[in-house]
C-alpha cells in the first residue's frame, strides 16, 4: 500500500502566504556580434564633443574679453530664486525643462558634459571586459529630486515663510568674473573624476544621473508629462537587443511590452535602442504621455502568468515607503542646515516637511508605471539612506573642497560601499563590481583589501566628522560676532566687547585653533575667519600675519588682498597698501574693482597724476566698464575739473544706465556746473 509523502511542518512554514506571480528576468542578447551596430551613438560622440568645443569657445571669449555671457549652468538659476536675477543659466535650464516636457528627457543625453565623462567611462570599462551592475535603490533614486527641490524650491519658501514676497530685481546676463561660481581646478578635477569616472564602476551606468543630479530629478519628472516618446510596433520580438544597449538602466524590452513605449523617467533619449532593432520595431512618436499611459492586459496580470491563472493581490508593504518618508525629512534637513553651520531655524522642520511630502507624492504617482524596482529590502534601505546621510554630514563643504554636487555623488557612492561591507559576513558569494569578495564563504583577495579600504575610509570618515564639528561651530560663533567686529572701528572693536560676547570669542578662537592643528587641510576660508577673529580679539600682528598667508596661497582671491591692503592703509602703512592694489591688478588685470581701488586709494593721497593712470590702464582692457569710467570722472572731479569729469560720468551712465552711484555723481555734477561751481 503507497502513501503519499506528507510536507514536513518546516516547508509549510516556509512556503510564502501569497506567492508573487511569476516575472521575466531581463533579456539581452546572447553574444555581444549578435547586436546590430547602431550608428546614432557616433552622432551623439560628435555632439558631445562639440558641446565641450563651445564650452572651451565661451571660457576664451571671457579671458580675451574680460566680460561674456553668464555660465548657462542650470546651478546658475539659484541666484533667480535666491535673488531675483536672471541669467544665462536660468534661460537655458527654463528652456530645458520646457523642452523636455515635449520631447522628452533628451538634454541629459545629448546636452551635458558630466553624462559624457560618464560614458567615456563606461566605454573605457567595457573595453576592459568590465560591465558593472546597475545600483537600483528607492531611497539613493530619490536623491536627485530632493536635491532639486532643496535648491530650487527651497528658497522660495523660506522667503515666504519669512514674510518676503520675491520680486524679479534685474536682468545679470553677462559676468566678468566667470569662474566666481565654479570650484577652482583641484576640487573640479576631483568632482570629475569621482562622479565622472569611479561612480560608474561602482553604481553602474549613468550612476550620477540616477542617484545624485537634480538636475536629473527635475527632468525625470518632466519627462513624464512628455507626448514624445520611444514606441512599439507589432514587429517586436522581445530579442532584448535594445535593453543590451540602453546606457541609462532602461529594461527597454519590458517597458514596449508592458506599455507599448518607454515610460522610464529614467530614458534619456539615446536612440541606441532605435536603431539596433533588428525588426525595425522602435521608433520615436507622439502619442500619450507616460503618466496616462496604460499596461498592456497581459502586463497588468504578469506577462508569464499561465494562461487562465488568476493574479493574487499583492499585499502592499508601507515599510519601503515610511524609510523613504524618514530619509526624505532628514535629508532636506540636513540640506538646509548645513548653509547655517547647522544653527537651527524655526522654519527648518515647515520647509523640509513641505518638500518631503512633495517628493513623496512625485516619487508615488510617477515612477510607479515604470518596470524599474528597487532591488534592495527595507533594511538594506535603510543602511543605505543611512549612510548617505553620513557621508553628506561629513564630506560636504570639507576644506572648501567638497561641494554639494560632488557630495552628493560622493555620499551615494560611500552608501553603496557601507552596505557591501555591512552584508559581507552574511553573505556566501559577494561581489563588488567586477570584484569577487567572497566566494563559498570564504573571504577573497580582494575581499581583504576591500575591508582594509574601508577600515582606513572608516578612519578618514570619523577624522572628518571631527572636522566639520570644529569648523561648523567656528562659522557659527563667527557669524554670532560679526556684529560685534563691525562696530565702530575695527582696530578698537575689542575693547567694546560684552563678556558674553568675549566667551564667544574665546571659544571660536579655540575651535580655530583646533582645526589648525588637526585638519589635514588648510582652507582659506577658515584661515582668513581665524585672522579676522584674531583682529577682534585684538591681536593685530598675528592678524596681520594670518592674512598675509592667506593672500599668499590665494594671491588672485580679491577679498583678502583689498582687507589687507584696507588693514595697511588704516595703520598708515599706504606704501603697502597701493603694493597689494598694484600686485592684483597684475594678477587680475580684468578685475575691474582692483582698477577702481587702486585710483581712487592713489586720488585719496592726492597723486592726480598716477591715479589717472591706473584708472586708465583699467579702461585699455575694459573700454565699457561704467566702474572705471564712474571712478575716473570722480578723479576728475575732486581734482576740481568738474567740466573734465562730465564727459566721463555721462559715458558710465551711457554704459550701465542702472548704476545708481554714476547717476548720482552725474546729476550732482551738472547741477554744480549750472551753479558755476569750480568742484563737487
Amino acid at each position: 500500500m503507497s502513501t503519499t509523502a506528507q510536507p514536513k511542518k518546516s516547508q509549510e512554514r516556509c512556503r510564502p502566504r501569497h506567492p508573487a506571480p511569476p516575472r521575466a528576468l531581463p533579456v539581452v542578447a546572447a553574444k555581444a556580434d549578435e547586436v546590430r551596430p547602431g550608428k546614432i551613438g557616433r552622432w551623439r560622440t560628435g555632439v558631445l564633443i562639440g558641446l565641450h568645443v563651445l564650452i572651451a569657445i565661451h571660457v576664451a571669449h571671457w579671458l580675451s574679453s574680460g566680460r561674456t555671457i553668464s555660465p548657462l549652468e542650470p546651478s546658475e538659476a539659484m541666484e533667480f530664486v535666491k535673488h531675483g536675477l536672471v541669467n544665462a543659466g536660468l534661460i537655458f535650464f527654463a528652456l530645458a525643462i520646457a523642452s523636455t516636457l515635449v520631447l522628452g528627457r533628451w538634454v541629459c543625453g545629448w546636452g551635458c558634459h558630466l553624462v559624457a565623462l560618464q560614458d567615456l567611462a563606461r566605454w573605457m570599462l567595457k573595453q576592459a571586459g568590465i560591465r558593472p551592475r546597475s545600483l537600483r535603490s528607492r531611497v539613493l533614486g530619490l536623491v536627485p529630486l530632493l536635491a532639486f527641490l532643496y535648491m530650487f524650491v527651497a528658497p522660495l519658501l523660506y522667503q515666504w515663510l519669512a514674510g518676503g514676497v520675491f520680486e524679479m530685481r534685474g536682468w545679470a546676463l553677462t559676468r566678468e568674473d566667470f569662474w566666481e561660481t565654479f570650484p577652482t581646478w583641484t576640487p573640479a578635477i576631483l568632482t570629475f573624476l569621482i562622479c565622472g569616472f569611479v561612480i560608474i564602476y561602482f553604481l553602474g551606468q549613468k550612476g550620477f544621473c540616477t542617484n545624485a543630479c537634480p538636475y536629473g530629478g527635475i527632468f525625470g519628472v518632466v519627462d513624464q508629462l512628455a507626448p514624445l516618446r520611444i514606441r512599439v510596433t507589432d514587429a517586436c520580438d522581445q530579442c532584448g537587443h535594445c535593453t543590451a544597449v540602453c546606457t541609462s538602466n532602461v529594461r527597454v524590452h519590458e517597458e514596449v511590452r508592458d506599455f507599448k513605449a518607454v515610460v522610464d523617467p529614467g530614458c534619456m533619449k539615446c536612440l541606441d535602442c532605435v536603431h539596433v532593432c533588428p525588426n525595425e520595431a522602435l521608433y520615436v512618436g507622439w502619442g500619450a504621455p507616460a503618466v496616462l499611459t496604460p499596461p498592456r492586459a497581459a502586463a497588468a496580470v504578469g506577462a508569464t502568468a499561465a494562461p487562465g491563472a488568476r493574479a493574487e493581490p499583492r499585499r502592499r508593504d508601507a515599510r519601503p515607503w515610511a524609510v523613504l518618508a524618514v530619509f526624505s525629512l532628514l535629508s532636506l534637513l540636513l540640506f538646509a542646515s548645513f548653509d547655517r553651520s547647522f544653527a537651527w531655524h524655526a522654519h527648518d522642520l515647515v520647509v523640509a516637511a513641505i518638500l518631503a511630502a512633495a517628493a513623496l507624492l512625485i516619487a508615488f504617482l510617477l515612477p510607479a508605471r515604470s518596470t524599474r524596482r528597487g532591488a534592495f529590502n527595507y533594511g538594506d534601505e535603510l543602511i543605505l539612506g543611512g549612510a548617505f546621510l553620513a557621508a553628506m554630514l561629513a564630506f560636504r563643504g570639507l576644506y572648501g573642497m567638497v561641494a554639494f554636487l560632488f557630495a552628493l555623488g560622493l555620499a551615494a557612492l560611500i552608501a553603496l560601499l557601507v552596505l557591501r561591507l555591512v552584508r559581507l559576513p552574511w553573505t556566501r558569494d559577494a561581489t563588488l563590481s567586477n570584484l569577487r569578495l567572497r566566494s563559498a564563504g570564504r573571504l577573497q583577495p580582494a575581499g581583504y583589501a576591500f575591508v582594509l579600504g574601508m577600515a582606513l575610509l572608516a578612519a578618514l570618515w570619523a577624522h572628518s566628522m571631527v572636522v566639520q564639528h570644529y569648523a561648523h561651530a567656528v562659522a557659527r560663533d563667527a557669524a554670532a560676532l560679526s556684529a560685534a567686529m563691525h562696530r565702530g572701528d575695527p582696530l578698537r572693536a575689542s575693547a567694546l566687547l560684552r563678556d558674553d560676547e568675549r566667551a564667544r570669542l574665546d571659544r571660536a578662537l579655540a575651535g580655530a585653533a583646533a582645526l589648525e592643528r588637526w585638519g589635514l587641510l588648510r582652507e582659506p576660508a577658515q584661515d582668513l575667519t581665524h585672522a579676522r577673529l584674531c583682529l577682534l580679539a585684538g591681536r593685530h600682528s598675528e592678524y596681520e600675519r594670518r592674512l598675509a598667508q592667506v593672500v599668499e596661497r590665494r594671491p588672485a582671491a580679491r577679498e583678502p588682498r583689498f582687507e589687507l591692503a584696507g588693514y595697511y592703509a588704516a595703520t598708515g602703512r599706504t606704501s603697502d597698501a597701493l603694493r597689494q592694489y598694484e600686485r592684483y591688478c597684475e594678477r587680475r588685470p580684468r578685475d575691474e574693482r582692483g582698477h577702481a581701488y587702486y585710483g581712487l586709494m592713489l586720488a585719496s593721497l592726492g597723486e592726480w597724476g598716477r591715479a589717472r593712470a591706473a584708472l586708465d590702464r583699467g579702461l585699455t582692457l575694459l573700454p565699457r566698464s561704467a566702474l572705471l569710467l564712474m571712478n575716473r570722472g570722480l578723479v576728475e572731479a575732486e581734482a576740481g575739473d568738474l567740466g573734465a569729469a562730465l564727459p566721463w560720468l555721462e559715458r558710465a551712465v551711457a554704459a550701465d544706465p542702472d548704476l545708481p552711484q554714476a547717476v548720482e555723481a552725474l546729476a550732482r555734477a551738472r547741477e554744480a556746473l549750472r551753479r558755476g561751481g569750480g568742484g563737487e
